[in-house]
């Protein structure tokens, strides 16, 4: 459903001032960014909140998004004001952040025969997270454990250069 608003709308607070921040992993929320990966999203068993796009996107997203979706739609100055930087793009999304699975979880959940776990203790840029996650499916890895340490895999720079 389309629904066109306003910049000062609070739905549209987790896209706000993405350049300088990243939701936290506590706030159980990500944001997603570029046609291909939003475009995935639903298609996942990630609950999708919301999609953000410029109006000269909305046409091509009413059909795209979920029913129970809303799509919330501003000229492309006002989306710009929104994240904080040129966007040109013209589509974001705001997801429902997985729980994280602990080693134990992740170790119990791979049953019987050989399995690949990729080990990555202290990657700390996002963009290398998203290419060794991408190498790591290509290759057919089972698992990716990350450190404590680790940048966040659901930043959206990460989930961006992932697919």
């Amino acid at each position: 459903m389309l629904v066109p608003t306003d910049p000062a709308d609070p739905r549209l607070e987790p896209y706000r001032e993405l350049r300088d921040r990243s939701l936290a992993r506590e706030d159980g929320r990500f944001v997603a960014e570029s046609a291909y990966v939003v475009e995935r999203l639903p298609a996942s068993a990630v609950p999708v909140e919301s999609l953000l796009v410029a109006d000269r996107c909305a046409e091509a997203w009413v059909d795209r998004a979920p029913a129970h979706v809303p799509v919330f739609v501003l000229p492309e100055p006002g989306l710009q004001a929104i994240v904080g930087f040129p966007f040109h793009r013209g589509v974001l999304a705001c997801g429902v952040r997985p729980a994280t699975p602990t080693l134990a979880e992740i170790l119990s959940g791979l049953g019987p025969g050989p399995a690949t776990l990729l080990v990555c203790p202290d990657l700390t840029i996002p963009e290398n997270l998203g290419a060794i996650a991408r190498s790591a499916a290509a290759l057919g890895a089972t698992a990716m454990v990350l450190g404590e340490r680790s940048c966040d895999p659901f930043y959206r720079r990460s989930i961006r250069v992932s697919l």
